[in-house]
């Protein structure tokens, strides 16, 4: 209505999106989309970390499968929404080969169906239950000492040596967190 009342207004929104609920909606409620890209919805992005099922188990996406994930890029490139990866690299489960997996992907995907990789850090962050661990004490308490260093625990931020001590591991993450920055998209 608004659109229609004031040609000038244009209106813009990007939304995030479980795979399966996505998908469950797509299926059941296929109008509901319609009416949102017709109010001016246009991206879409899906939470596919790792591309591995222990990577997804691990955060709580157990549900999502590469079947289910693919399907829902094509539905939304189907839709002509922009399909956005968004790929959280550094899980504790996260290997060399699930985050060189999930780079893979990204790229078939962008050559497949124009899906944006959007890459970004796994970080220990206030609130989370590691947080909250003893051995991560130090962690808070130099974060509460200088509280600029807060910047650091950014998703976009590159890993460092307050947010990921271990040399070999922040050196994997942020070697593979700047390759998926690099593909094209």
């Amino acid at each position: 209505e608004v659109q229609e009342t004031y040609p000038n207004v244009g209106i813009r929104m990007r939304g995030l999106a479980i795979v399966d609920t996505f998908l469950q909606t797509h299926k059941k409620y296929p109008i509901a989309l319609e009416k949102l890209i017709e109010a001016g919805y246009h991206t879409t992005g899906f939470g596919v970390d790792g591309w591995t099922k222990e990577v997804w188990k691990s955060i709580g996406n157990a549900s999502n499968t590469s079947e289910n994930c693919v399907q829902a890029i094509q539905i939304a490139h189907e839709l002509h929404l922009t399909p956005e990866i968004l790929s959280v690299f550094g899980h504790k489960q996260d290997t060399p080969e699930s985050m060189q997996r999930m780079i893979d992907v990204a790229d078939a995907l962008y050559q497949e169906y124009g899906a944006i990789p959007r890459p970004m850090i796994a970080k220990v962050v206030p609130g989370s239950e590691d947080w909250l661990k003893p051995q991560n004490k130090w962690f808070v308490q130099q974060l509460l000492q200088e509280p600029y260093l807060f910047q650091a625990l950014d998703f976009l931020a590159r890993p460092s040596k307050l947010t990921h001590p271990e040399e070999l591991r922040r050196t994997m993450i942020d070697e593979h967190y700047l390759a998926m920055c690099n593909l094209v998209g």
